[in-house]
């Protein structure tokens, strides 16, 4: 008896889906993730740092034990980790490097500083300061947990790497942590000086890092997807019911249900307005109905399924019409009349509203600046032509049939898409017109406020005697050695700033960075991002965004 209810259930799709929907929204409100299941990630973290320290350990003791004459030397060693053996002060052997100019481990008093690989200073000697305890240091461009480890006149010092810290200005390789921890995208391990987080001891008990989320959740990413998810059930289930039973009555439920779920997705989009674009001012904000991209969208569709549901019951419409007293045929007319006069004027205000606000990119000749955006927009006006020429054609049941004119066929469809493709083409192009005319006039009055005449005077004026400097053109010229490149080019550096910059360096902050042919710069720091060539990179910037400063100046104007 139950197998025989369940499979009447299913077979009635529409109590299926409103079964999924409320299943989804009760789901939605359900804890996915919690600080026990945090607790229980750092704690799995804590149990690889010790074992993995414990063959770090292993090693060690092995080393201790090797004969003085002998080299270190382990085919099974990790790669992760890093040993260095001394005899007195002085390193006798090792595996593996740390990222450290100076292996010294005297002690100097009068002080040292942590430099990464590049630094030459005698003074940076920071293994002269590892206690024979555990810990958790910087040692050039990495963050280890280092033990140091003492028999009679042998040390050794063994080093497992938990994540790697490159400088800035790296253009090639990006910080990451060790990849035997595999641990979650949402951590990161910082030193232990932040509030509310999670402490790693190591295996003696010793404190070595916190473990923080990276973006902590506000309700739940799982959860506001579930929700999403729930609200399209809920569209299908009611235009399900509409399609079974298209009775006036349905329709009518199917306007308050719409509404509802508009109501309830634009509380959604308030929730993701500072973790989704889409739903961020930033993108597009207008004021009303039209606070951000989404919830235009919002509004579009459910425009759009209005019209459409009506659309589905227009045969019980006509038959209520034919029936109905003059008086209130006439009071339908009108408001049937209202909705395309409505459809259109919207469509109109709320276009001009996004291309002027926004930064969203709908000329089709700018096919390179067209996102994912502007295709969602295309398709959302496209619903709402769909539904005006649905409301005009919705006209003629108030018409004789005689007097009636056939939308939905072939020749009717192509005149409307001719229509529309003009009107979208025609205001499109003038309204983004009148967006980049704004542009270019704010930017104007902002570049003749900011530049300075004085000093543009004063580059065009210097650049003849840069071009004939003997000096700079010598030491640019005068090696092919990449270590002698460099050094003649500091010189250039120098001999510009003092010689010819002098005065604009005391009012301005000036970078000079020469380019050669193996140059290459990083443009995007937060993101893995490829290198680019200097020259390349400034070539493109200049012809986008620069202006010369004269008619042959080598000077550009860059804003």
């Amino acid at each position: 008896m139950a197998v025989k209810n369940i499979k009447e259930i299913l077979s009635n799709k529409i109590i299926v889906l409103w079964i999924i929907a409320l299943l989804l929204t009760l789901a939605s409100f359900m804890e996915f993730s919690s600080a026990e299941s945090l607790d229980r990630e750092v704690s799995r973290l804590e149990t690889l740092i010790h074992k993995r320290q414990s063959i770090l350990e292993s090693f060690a003791y092995k080393t201790l034990e090797l004969p003085s004459d002998e080299f270190v030397n382990f085919s099974d060693f990790p790669e992760d980790m890093v040993i260095y053996r001394y005899f007195n002060d002085t390193v006798q052997s090792w595996i593996n490097q740390l990222p450290l100019a100076n292996d010294e481990i005297e002690f100097f008093p009068f002080g040292y500083r942590i430099n990464h690989l590049s630094s030459r200073v005698v003074t940076n000697t920071p293994l002269a300061y590892l206690r024979l305890v555990e810990q958790y240091v910087n040692l050039g461009s990495a963050w280890y947990v280092v033990t140091v480890y003492v028999k009679d006149n042998q040390t050794v010092i063994a080093a497992l790497l938990i994540q790697t810290d490159y400088p800035t200005e790296n253009s090639i390789l990006s910080n990451k942590i060790n990849p035997n921890f595999s641990l979650a995208k949402k951590l990161s391990i910082v030193p232990v000086t932040y509030d509310e987080s999670y402490i790693v001891h190591g295996k003696d008990g010793g404190v070595l890092f916190s473990v923080l989320k990276m973006l902590p959740s506000k309700t739940g990413e799982v959860g506001i997807i579930l929700r999403w998810f729930a609200i399209l059930f809920v569209i299908i289930a009611l235009f399900c019911t509409l399609q079974k039973d298209r009775k006036i009555g349905n329709f009518f439920a199917i306007v308050v249900g719409l509404v509802v779920v508009r109501f309830v997705a634009l509380y959604q989009a308030k929730e993701l307005q500072g973790q989704l674009e889409i739903f961020s001012p930033n993108l597009y904000a207008d004021f009303g109905l039209f606070g951000s991209l989404g919830d235009l969208l919002i509004n579009n569709i459910l425009i759009a399924l209005l019209i459409v549901s009506l659309f589905m019951v227009r045969k019980r419409l006509t038959h209520f019409i034919f029936k109905a007293k003059p008086i209130v045929k006439t009071m339908l007319a009108l408001v049937f009349l209202m909705i395309p006069l409505a459809i259109v004027p919207y469509i109109h205000f709320s276009l001009h509203s996004l291309i002027l606000n926004s930064n969203i990119v709908l000329e089709p000749f700018r096919i390179d600046e067209i996102t994912l955006y502007s295709f969602l927009v295309y398709v959302s006006y496209s619903m709402l032509f769909i539904a005006l020429l649905f409301s005009l054609h919705l006209l003629n049941l108030f018409l004789p049939k005689s007097r009636r004119y056939p939308l939905l066929e072939r020749k009717s469809i192509m005149i409307f898409i001719t229509l529309i493709s003009l009107y979208t083409l025609l205001t499109v192009s003038v309204f983004g017109f009148t967006k980049e005319f704004n542009k270019n006039r704010v930017l104007t009055t902002k570049m003749s406020v900011e530049r300075d005449l004085n000093m543009e005077l004063q580059l065009m004026s210097y650049e003849k005697f840069i071009q004939k400097d003997p000096m700079v053109a010598m030491l640019v010229t005068m090696s092919d050695d990449i270590d002698v490149i460099n050094k003649n080019l500091n010189v250039v550096h120098t001999r510009l700033s003092e010689a010819y910059f002098w005065n604009i360096l005391q009012r301005y902050d000036m970078r000079l960075i020469p380019c050669l042919d193996n140059t290459i710069l990083i443009t995007d720091i937060s993101v893995e991002a490829p290198p680019q060539h200097c020259n390349t990179y400034y070539e493109t910037e200049i012809s986008r965004y620069g202006m010369q400063l004269g008619e042959n100046s080598n000077f550009f104007l860059y804003e």
